[in-house]
């Protein structure tokens, strides 16, 4: 009687644990099928025609609350008209660009805003990823198409960024309190990955930018093609930790911009004047590659300090008219910069292949790192070597500015350009070729 209870019991054991094994598969499946969501779903048409702004704006509600997947299918296009909103361990994941959202907003100069749920409405920092989407605008004025208000630890990965003649950038991010009140104490932006995206644009000297990043602690942008944009193809303003490795940069006028920024290295970036996609004439650009102040009015910023720029290929075109110089050094502070080339065909190019500089106030500066106690943001130890000013027309490389305004080890050796102007004492200057 005992042996028959045993099995009895060793039976009913079995189709227990057999039962919960089914039903934890079944959990399984069901969380894998609701890990991600469709916006056709909640309403959305995708056909391009109608309004899916609320629709859309449902499905990425549910999707920040729960940690989910928006996908947007290949075939379809989102039309959206008024600003969206994602954060928390939100995705949004395209079919490799064959899916699109098509912006058309008048009323705001930020298009997908991250990090917060509407207008002065806190929410948890956006950790997720944006990927393989086509975001496109076909209206408005001008502003950023994704803009950064709290995030930490966000990707965003190969996705095409098309704003035709519309003065748009890719991303940004900066302090508006009609957005995000009490400024900066409550906005996040920590190690960002900006990787494999395409942006292109049809401007003029006016026209749009490519990859902005304000006050963010940790990025690496890699891998991005941006072509058209009348401005920066990239702009990092009042940032530490950043890297920007391996980008295709052709710009009408702009530059790859570094300003009041730390620990910031720059290297193999193909970087190039263009003609205008819009109306195929050239503008005048002042630089291809510029690290320095945000401004030289009255301020309280820190100098760009601990630069590191090699290894990168700048180029003039023929018929280029730029002034300036290809890459400028204004009031930086333990800077290498070293085997990067510049390449200059155009014979109206009347830029300097690289000029090095302190920075002279027009208004008070105060510098926060108590290192300057003048009006001047002195060049400080920069190692300038082994780099190559060739082409039709090669450029020379100079300094201008003080000799009291220069401070520490200035070397540039090992270099070749068509002509040096290093004159003060303090420079070491030795072993350059030129022309």
């Amino acid at each position: 009687m005992t042996k028959i209870i045993l099995k009895i019991l060793i039976v009913v054991i079995i189709l227990f644990q057999y039962i919960c094994a089914a039903a934890a598969v079944e959990d399984i499946r069901l969380s894998q099928k609701a890990i991600e969501i469709d916006p056709l779903s909640y309403g959305a048409k995708g056909d391009g025609v109608t309004d899916d702004t609320e629709s859309l704006q449902r499905a990425f509600n549910v999707c920040s609350r729960k940690g989910l997947i928006c996908k947007i299918p290949g075939g379809r296009n989102f039309l959206v008209t008024s600003p969206l909103f994602l954060w928390g361990q939100a995705s949004i994941e395209g079919d490799k660009t064959k899916g699109i959202i098509t912006f058309n907003v008048k009323s705001s100069p930020y298009l997908l805003n991250i990090g917060i749920s509407g207008r002065k409405k806190l929410a948890e920092p956006f950790s997720g990823n944006i990927s393989g989407v086509h975001f496109k605008v076909i209206g408005g004025n001008e502003g950023r198409i994704i803009f950064f208000w709290r995030t930490d630890g966000a990707q965003i990965l190969n996705n095409t960024f098309d704003v035709g003649r519309y003065a748009y950038s890719a991303t940004s991010s900066g302090n508006d309190n009609n957005w995000v009140v009490n400024g900066f104490q409550n906005l996040i932006r920590k190690n960002i990955s900006i990787i494999g995206n395409k942006i292109v644009a049809s401007s003029n000297d006016s026209g749009s930018e490519g990859i902005g990043l304000g006050n963010f602690d940790g990025a690496l942008i890699s891998g991005n093609t941006i072509i058209g944009v009348g401005d920066d193809p990239i702009g990092i303003h009042f940032c530490k930790n950043i890297k920007i490795l391996n980008n295709e940069l052709k710009s009408v006028d702009g530059r790859l911009f570094v300003v009041n920024s730390s620990n910031v290295e720059i290297a193999y970036n193909n970087i190039e004047r263009m003609r205008s996609l819009k109306d195929n004439k050239f503008y005048t650009g002042i630089s291809l590659l510029y690290v320095g102040f945000e401004t030289l009015n009255k301020n309280e910023f820190s100098a760009p300090t601990n630069i590191d720029i090699h290894n990168n290929y700048l180029y003039y075109p023929p018929g280029a008219i730029d002034q300036g110089a290809a890459i400028y050094l204004y009031g930086t502070r333990e800077a290498v910069v070293k085997l990067n080339s510049v390449v200059n065909d155009s014979a109206t190019v009347t830029a300097t292949a690289l000029h090095l500089l302190p920075a002279t106030f027009t208004g008070l500066w105060r510098d926060p790192d108590h290192v300057d106690h003048s009006n001047i943001a002195r060049v400080r130890d920069v190692v300038i070597t082994n780099n190559v000013s060739k082409g039709k027309y090669p450029l020379e490389m100079i300094m201008s500015g003080n000799c009291i305004d220069y401070d520490g080890r200035i070397n540039v050796n090992n270099n070749t350009a068509s002509g040096f102007k290093f004159y003060c004492n303090k420079v070491d200057i030795k072993s350059n070729f030129s022309y």
